[in-house]
């Protein structure tokens, strides 16, 4: 979950893909991005160049 909680991301791990999906109503996907065969665990970083999944 992105950390001002508007977002889940979560893996397709078989499909190699990951989803972003709205925390808010109509709870939908915002994004499916490739991120490459057996995709574990998404890491999300906040820092002062601005945001970025890891």
């Amino acid at each position: 979950m992105s950390r001002d909680g508007t977002e889940v991301w979560f893996t397709l791990k078989d499909s190699g893909k990951t989803q972003i999906m709205s925390t808010r109503p109509p709870f939908r996907i915002l994004s499916t991005i490739d991120s490459g065969l057996i995709t574990n665990h998404v890491t999300l970083v906040d820092n002062s160049a601005g945001k970025s999944p890891m």
